[in-house]
């Protein structure tokens, strides 16, 4: 079962190979090997997993026509392909379309992309232990158009948190369980993201 089929958008990671090419990887290192120390043609031809392969973004936006997707920049200063000029982002947020929304959780690699691609939809990515309205007027005054938390950080008063930031587009991650995705789509969230959506979806439709 694809993401087009239960989901109304697909979370997806990007991170950047020896010869700069973008691909979706979640970890730094894939069966075994670090991303950023090999070229694509390389990295394309491990078996990652049952005959699967490294995907390059720009191969999956083809595929996946005018699904929306949420696209995470990889950019986290203790990993081993961390861009402090931020390019690397700033090239691969440039693919998004109108309907897709770019994050990370540097949040300086988020400005960046803001200044170079105004047009973009952008949220800043929101650590556990960072204060959530912290993060919100860091949003609205960056010129971001959302957060992404995590849902602990909705849990005690969902709504009224919610409420506290009406012009923000606000994501809860990484939401499995069924009660507290009710509890979150009934707060009014914009955007659930699961690691089972079709059940998350199964669950929300009982709140609507």
């Amino acid at each position: 079962m694809s993401a087009i089929e239960v989901a109304d958008m697909a979370e997806l990671d990007v991170r950047r190979t020896a010869d700069g090419v973008a691909v979706l990887s979640h970890d730094p290192r894939i069966a075994g090997k670090t991303v950023i120390e090999m070229p694509y043609d390389e990295l394309s031809r491990l078996d990652i997993g049952d005959g699967h392969r490294v995907v390059r973004f720009e191969d999956l936006l083809d595929a996946i026509g005018d699904f929306p997707i949420n696209i995470e920049i990889k950019n986290h200063s203790h990993d081993p392909d961390y861009d402090p000029s931020h390019r690397f982002a700033v090239q691969a947020a440039g693919l998004a379309r109108a309907t897709d929304i770019v994050t990370c959780f540097d949040w300086a690699t988020m400005q960046s992309i803001r200044s170079a691609h105004p047009s973009v939809r952008t949220g800043l990515l929101v650590d556990p232990d960072q204060p959530f309205r912290a993060a919100t007027e860091a949003a609205t005054a960056g010129g971001h158009q959302g957060i992404s938390v995590h849902w602990t950080a909705l849990a005690d008063d969902p709504g009224s948190v919610v409420e506290s930031a009406p012009d923000l587009e606000i994501y809860s991650w990484t939401v499995n369980d069924p009660e507290v995705a009710m509890a979150l789509t009934g707060a009014g969230v914009t955007g659930i993201i699961s690691d089972d959506p079709a059940a998350m979806r199964a669950a929300t439709e009982r709140t609507r």
